[in-house]
Parts: structure tokens; sequence; C-alpha cells
């Protein structure tokens, strides 16, 4: 059950990011996670976004250290539309997707505006720069810069309770993007390089993090974000045989927060590594397809929660199976399983069905089973706690 958000639909809303990208959509509830940071968080069918499998160009990208402002991390002008999926997503992209999935289109190089300005000013301080610059380099390769700027630095307490309504914040956010087309011989491939700088500052209205830091004066939180990522995606379609192609996803991260919430320290340092090759075919005709494939993910987490520190390593290796039939009538599924070895997790099965069935005309019936599973990070996925007076355990 995939609902398409494309650029009219996200026109309808002013978004300055992802996490304000859903709005208008009916599928998915957006709610401030806390009063603190003024972060919003999205649900899917009851269940917050640690649950939601979040992919950019199918390829999981909102996860771990990124799990409370990675949807920020994102422009909206960056954003080609949105594929939204209710119920467990494919077992291509992993097992981790439990309530749905959602995936990012990116802009392309060779079909975005060869030179794009875009401003915003609001009256709570917010201001914002986007700017796309997009060339041909040659006949098979084009390429993009895309540079997005923020910032607040207007302190705002308009219910008078001598707290910031909304963070002072600045955030820098470059993107190099790299297409190559070759469509006699059956190639496309996209290269990513990226980097983010993010800033927040909250608390009280009065507070100074160059004075007040470290003291009981005034109450007050900084967050100081610095990611880096780069992907690769190659595909090659078999030119005499348009059904059956091949796929390899190589991605890494590397994300440093380095944060305080009044006198609790939170720091958290994630790198994380990304493969998977995927084949895709049919059997006996296009009413039968199949795709199988194999994948890997590493991902190491050193955190300093208050005085005390947290390392792991988690590493997996899976390999998929799905098949998907249309009858080009009134009847389409998909059955899909993986098998996954998690060092932490041991080795567990992951099975997902979807049908849809169209009895009449203006009727459709849905069904979808599966399971999924995740490793909890819970100190990055409840970031809030901090800013509460609650001791952590």
């Amino acid at each position: 059950n995939i609902i398409n958000v494309n650029k009219a639909e996200l026109l309808k809303a002013a978004c300055c990011n992802l996490a304000e990208s859903f709005e208008t959509n009916p599928s998915i509830d957006v709610n401030y996670s806390d009063a603190l940071t003024g972060t919003k968080q999205i649900k899917m069918l009851g269940l917050t976004s640690p649950y939601i499998q979040i992919v950019q160009e199918n390829i999981p990208n909102i996860r771990g250290a990124a799990q409370t402002y990675g949807l920020t991390f994102t422009p909206g002008t960056w954003v080609e539309s949105i594929q939204i999926t209710k119920g467990a997503g494919s077992v291509i992209n992993g097992y981790e997707s439990i309530t749905g999935q959602i995936n990012a289109e990116l802009v392309k190089p060779s079909t975005d505006n060869k030179v794009f300005v875009n401003a915003y000013s609001s009256l709570n301080g917010r201001l914002e720069l986007n700017t796309h610059f997009n060339t041909k380099v040659s006949d098979k390769w084009d390429t993009g810069l895309y540079l997005h700027g923020n910032m607040r630095d207007k302190k705002i307490d308009d219910n008078n309770d001598n707290f910031l309504d909304a963070p002072i914040t600045k955030q820098v956010n470059i993107m190099n993007r790299w297409q190559y087309t070759d469509m006699e011989k059956g190639w496309v491939s996209f290269i990513n390089l990226r980097y983010l700088n993010d800033a927040k500052t909250t608390g009280e209205i009065d507070f100074n993090p160059d004075i007040h830091k470290n003291t009981t004066a005034y109450w007050g939180s900084e967050i100081a974000t610095e990611r880096f990522e780069t992907s690769a995606k190659l595909g090659y379609v078999f030119p005499e045989l348009p059904y059956k192609t091949f796929g390899l996803q190589v991605a890494y991260s590397y994300h440093n927060q380095d944060s305080y919430f009044g006198l609790k320290t939170y720091e958290i340092n994630h790198k994380s590594v990304y493969v998977n090759l995927i084949y895709n075919s049919i059997i006996s005709d296009t009413r039968n397809k199949f795709v199988t494939g194999i994948s890997t993910s590493f991902d190491n987490y050193d955190e300093l929660v208050l005085t005390t520190d947290y390392n792991r390593n988690e590493k997996s290796v899976g390999a998929f199976f799905e098949y998907n039939y249309d009858n080009l009538d009134n009847l389409s599924l998909s059955a899909g399983i993986r098998i996954d070895h998690h060092n932490l997790l041991e080795t567990f099965i992951t099975p997902r069905l979807h049908v849809k069935y169209t009895p009449w005309d203006t009727g459709t019936l849905r069904f979808s089973a599966g399971r999924g599973k995740k490793s909890a990070a819970i100190f990055a996925e409840n970031q809030w706690l901090f800013g509460t007076n609650r001791n952590i355990n």
C-alpha cells in the first residue's frame, strides 16, 4: 500500500525540511516530541518514528544517532518525491521496517533546474536560503551542487514562561551529487557526497552558553551535530532484456553529536556502513517477477551518558527473496522473506506478505502481514528525557 507524495503535494505546505513534508498527508501524524527542542516527530499506525524505516533513495538513512533530529537534516527543496508504505515494507531494504517505510527521492542533476534560488523568512525569526547549481559535464555525466543554510537568532517567549518558544539554530548543509547515464549500454549510477553542521541552543531566555554552561544560574541546552555521508548506487539493465537488472548500493555515514541538557551530558558518535546487492528478473513471463540479493551492515556506537561510556558494535549479514505477482486485472501480491544474522540479535527470519484484490471498479481489499525487528538505540531515541528531572538508571 504505497502512497506517492509528489512535488504538487509538497507545495501545499511550506516544507522547510523533510520533517515538515507530512503535514497534509493523512497516513502520517505529525506532533512535537518535546517542547524543549521543538523537534517534530512522526507517527504511523500509532507508533513513533523509530519503528518506521526511513530511507533515502532506498538506502537506510535516518536511524541510530540520527533518529531524533534526522528528519530536519534533509532540506525541503532537495526532495523530489516521497513514497510512504503502510505496514511492513519490502524485505529488499532490510528487516527494520515495522509499522511502515518512508522513502525520500532527491532531485536529479539531469532533470533539476540549472540554477535554483529559494529564500524564506518567517515572523518567528527563521531565515533560510537554498541554492541549486546543476550542469552537464559530458554526454553521460551530470552533476549538481546543493547548498542549504538556515538560522534563527531571535529569542521568542510569547507565552511568558521564561523559556524560549523555539531554539536558537544554525545549520549548514552541502551536497554534491553526480549522475551517470548510458542508456545504450544499460548503465545508471548516482554518487552523493554530503556534509552537515547543525547547532541548537535552547533553555531559559537569559541563558548564555558562554557564561552559564555547567552552572545552575539558568537552565540551558546546546546540541551540536556534525555529519558526513557518502553513497553510491550502480544499476545495470540488460538492453535486450529490460526486465533483468542488477543493482548495487553502498553507503557510509559519520555522525557526531555533542550535547548537554542542563547539567546532564550526552554525546554520541555513530559510524555506519551499508552494502546491498540486488538482482531482478522474471519467472516465465512479466506477470511473475522476483528480486533477490544479499546485504550487510556495520554500526559502531560510542556514547557518553552523564559520566558513563557505552560502546557497542552491531554487525549483520543477510539474504532475501521477494516474489511479485500481478495478473494485470484485479489481483497483485508481494511475498518476501529474508534471513539475517546479527551479532546481538542472533539469527532470525523476516517474512512479509502484501495482497491487493479489486473485486469491482470502486472497491479494493488489501491484506498485509509481516515481521520487523530492530536494535534499539535507547539513549539516541529518547533524548527528550535528558531535559527532564528524572534520574537515568
